[in-house]
């Protein structure tokens, strides 16, 4: 293995900073709907797209994979575990969460739509 120091552009450390910059704003976003049943499912989906396998079809994003669980779900949201586990739980029923393994989840694109 051969290891190479990498020395960003100014341009590259701009760039960087500019997604960071995006990326809170967007989070910040998220935090500012009401209703904690639609700022979890915007979170869930704003990581399915970031972090998830995309298709045409929505993403898929594996919680374990990411290190995420429901308390820090509930950290991110301003919730707690219990409620992220119960709204995690009713978004199966309701068809706006698969499970597709045990860490597993598919956010199909029309619940994507509807964050």
């Amino acid at each position: 293995m051969v290891v190479e120091q990498y020395q960003p552009t100014p341009e590259d450390v701009e760039q960087f900073l500019r997604r960071q910059i995006q990326n809170l704003e967007e989070i910040f976003q998220i935090n500012r709907i009401r209703s904690a049943e639609h700022r979890l499912l915007g979170l869930l989906a704003w990581i399915g797209k970031r972090f998830g396998q995309v298709s045409t079809r929505g993403c898929r994003l594996s919680l374990k994979e990411m290190n995420l669980t429901h308390k820090a779900l509930a950290d991110l949201c301003g919730l707690t575990r219990v409620t992220v586990t119960k709204m995690l739980n009713r978004y199966k029923v309701e068809g706006l969460l698969q499970q597709i393994s045990k860490e597993d989840l598919f956010i199909p694109s029309t619940a994507l739509a509807a964050e």
